[in-house]
């Protein structure tokens, strides 16, 4: 009888299990599990904002042609009082060129809610351009989500056509927190219920604040990246 191949099983038996403790003793690096979803670059970073780009831009926003025509217009509109509004953006240039200038914050169709759009009595409008003097900060933006509602609508491979104009009605809406809960009709799932139609169905008063404040949105933003503008 020979004990060569017991002597070699033992052998392997211990490199075995010595090899299994060095493992369990070494300090593994751990291994970072990142719990935010896929973050994608969206088209609001690219636009130019100029009168000509106006009904462009707004179709990219997600506005029905119709809506993007009628929101162009009311910003020709709006830029009637022209020296008015050189004048508002010169009054509060710090805050607003936070909102109205590039930057990596959220884009102006999301920062702009801040200014045009104030709550009363628990209701959210957007402000009257004939009556406005000043553009001061909303104290309801603070305490809202509009931020997640940037990074949840937008900056996703699941990314809807219309994404902005509904993403900004629900903020409009005040109803942020059932956009972001995925109700009727913001759902992005496959069997989902997503309809800008519906929404404005089921409130009439959004198509006409969708037309002023985008419109609005959109000539300020002209306005402060001019070449004399206050991004300038």
């Amino acid at each position: 009888m020979t004990w060569r191949p017991w002597i070699i099983l033992g052998l392997g038996i211990v490199a075995f299990l010595v090899n299994g403790l060095l493992v369990v003793q070494e300090d593994l690096p751990q291994v970072v599990v990142n719990d935010d979803p896929k973050k994608v670059m969206e088209p609001l970073r690219t636009l130019t904002y100029l009168p000509s780009t106006r009904r462009q831009n707004l179709e990219t926003m997600g506005l029905p042609p119709n809506l993007a025509n009628a929101a162009a217009v009311h910003a020709a509109n709006v830029d009637k009082q022209r020296q008015k509004w050189w004048k508002v953006l010169e009054v509060n240039r710090a805050g607003l060129g936070a909102a109205l200038c590039p930057s990596e914050d959220v884009p102006q169709p999301y920062a702009m809610l801040r200014f045009l759009v104030v709550e009363d009595a628990g209701r959210r409008y957007v402000i009257e351009p004939m009556r406005t003097k000043v553009l001061e900060p909303h104290p309801w933006f603070e305490e809202s989500v509009v931020p997640s509602l940037y990074d949840h609508f937008e900056r996703t491979e699941r990314r809807k056509a219309d994404a902005t104009v509904m993403a900004v009605s629900a903020a409009m809406l005040g109803m942020e927190t059932e956009a972001l809960d995925g109700q009727a009709p913001w759902s992005m799932g496959v069997l989902g219920a997503w309809s800008y139609g519906r929404l404005e169905s089921q409130h009439p008063k959004l198509r006409k604040m969708v037309i002023e404040y985008f419109g609005l949105m959109h000539y300020l933003t002209e306005l402060a990246n001019e070449s004399r503008g206050i991004c300038s």
